[in-house]
């Protein structure tokens, strides 16, 4: 039985009603999808969620700052998200994937970008690292070159996968999106479980489980944010 079988078995068993990150992102992001709106995923790595759900929305376009070479889908545009050549107005929904924790100045990609280029109402999805959770706050505390192989020995993640994080969303977040005219409409709050290691799976089990106390759940792996402009 592999590690992912055990693991899978385990959830079942204890936790049946336990949905991973992922699960509850695609809910909250396919909600805001439709054949009237234009979608871009900022961050997109490969392009496969674009290949995946283009046919559902009537434009989709993945942007990241580097190409990558097992690209599934255009359109496709290398950019700084920080500095994206699109005009004002004319964006329904962006979601970002693991991208928020990387931005050193929430404040100038939420005010001055995203605000601009969204329609009035349009959708902003987030997925991220929670820094007042233990196991995201602990490593953040190590030298980074440390904190890169832990990383990629705990959990098998590529040393090209790995960037540098600031995770000043966290603090950002709730107070100044509402500066910029950004309404929290959804926050949801997900301990992430490793399903490649047995033992991390099993603390980050118990760490789901203590943290179904509503006061707890802040202190979960990740949180995905859903803002309305």
């Amino acid at each position: 039985m592999t590690n992912k079988e055990w693991s899978e078995k385990i959830l079942k068993s204890l936790v049946p009603s336990f949905r991973h990150r992922w699960e509850v992102y695609e809910d909250y992001l396919r909600e805001n999808l439709n054949n009237t709106v234009k979608w871009l995923y900022l961050g997109c790595g490969n392009n496969a969620d674009v290949e995946e759900k283009r046919d559902m929305v009537r434009f989709a376009c993945g942007i990241d700052i580097y190409k990558n070479e097992h690209l599934f889908a255009k359109p496709f545009v290398i950019s700084d998200i920080t500095n994206l050549p699109i005009k004002a107005n004319s964006v329904d929904v962006i979601s970002l994937r693991f991208v928020v924790e990387h931005i050193s100045d929430p404040q100038k990609l939420f005010g001055e970008l995203l605000h601009k280029i969204l329609r009035p109402n349009g959708i902003v999805v987030i997925i991220t690292t929670n820094i007042w959770s233990p196991v995201i706050f602990l490593p953040k505390i190590l030298p980074y070159s440390l904190r890169k192989k832990l990383m990629e020995k705990l959990f098998n993640v590529e040393d090209d996968e790995i960037f540098l994080t600031y995770h000043r969303f966290n603090s950002f977040y709730k107070v100044k999106l509402k500066a910029n005219k950004f309404n929290l409409k959804d926050l949801e709050f997900i301990q992430d479980l490793n399903t490649n290691n047995r033992m991390i799976f099993s603390v980050f089990l118990l760490w789901h489980i203590i943290t179904k106390i509503k006061f707890l759940k802040i202190f979960r792996s990740n949180f995905i944010a859903v803002y309305r402009k």
